[in-house]
Order: structure tokens, then C-alpha cells, then sequence
């Protein structure tokens, strides 16, 4: 895929090195239904585990699984938990804007404006995700 800028870092790097492996080890476990523990779950998403032990203190669970996993989020103060309950708030689209790219990644809104105009769309489905976030230069 042809890049507005060549040689820059963009949002497409970032997301594959850093947000992208959190969202696959969540749906790990969403899908296969294992309970981890608060530490396991604080290592996933870059949290401190005295922070999840302290949120787990507060319900009748004592590790984290499908049953609780979103509430564990909802509670968890760091960028990434952040940003899925911010996705939660826009419905988890299928086909996203770039009012709800910008908001639910932080990303200023001219520069996801100028990738969907490059990339020459409206909407965007989230498999098609990739394509916009290789324009957006950080």
C-alpha cells in the first residue's frame, strides 16, 4: 500500500507493535473462556498488578475470565483499557468514521480526515482498518 509519507512512523506500526498483540491475547481469552489471574491480566495490558487486584477486591471474583473481563476494563485505568471502552461507548462499528477513528484512538481528526480522503472513502469496514492507519504519520 502506497504511503502519503514514505519514511515516517504511522499509526499502522504503532498499532501492530503496541496495540494489536493486547487486543489478540484479550480475544484469547474472551473466546477460549480461561480465567487468568489478576497478574497475567495486568502483564497483557500494561498495567500494574496491585491495580487489578485492588479493582478484582471489589467484585466476587478473584480472576479474570469472560464473566468479568469488560468490567475489568471498564475499571482499569491505562491508555489501552481506554481506548476498547471508548470503541465499547461507539458500538464496536463494523464500518467506522473518522469522527470514531480519531475518538476512540486518539488520533487528531485532520489526519484521520486526510487518510480517508486519500484512501478515498466515507466509511471503512474495521478489516479494512490497516489501510487507514498506514496513512495517518505520527
Amino acid at each position: 500500500m502506497k504511503k502519503i509519507h514514505k519514511s515516517e512512523k504511522s499509526f499502522l506500526d504503532l498499532y501492530v507493535e503496541e496495540i494489536e498483540p493486547v487486543i489478540k491475547n484479550l480475544d484469547v481469552i474472551l473466546k477460549s473462556g480461561r480465567e487468568i489471574t489478576p497478574g497475567e491480566f495486568a502483564e497483557i495490558i500494561g498495567a500494574k498488578k496491585e491495580d487489578i487486584a485492588k479493582i478484582l477486591d471489589n467484585t466476587a471474583h478473584t480472576s479474570i475470565g469472560k464473566q468479568n473481563i469488560i468490567e475489568v476494563i471498564s475499571k482499569t485505568d491505562n491508555e489501552i483499557c481506554a481506548m476498547i471502552k471508548r470503541e465499547i461507548e461507539c458500538g464496536s462499528p463494523d464500518m467506522y468514521s473518522s469522527r470514531e477513528i480519531s475518538y476512540i484512538y486518539k488520533i487528531e481528526k485532520s489526519k484521520v480526515d486526510a487518510a480517508f480522503s486519500f484512501i478515498d472513502c466515507e466509511r471503512i469496514p474495521g478489516e479494512d482498518l490497516p489501510a487507514v492507519f498506514a496513512q495517518i504519520i505520527l
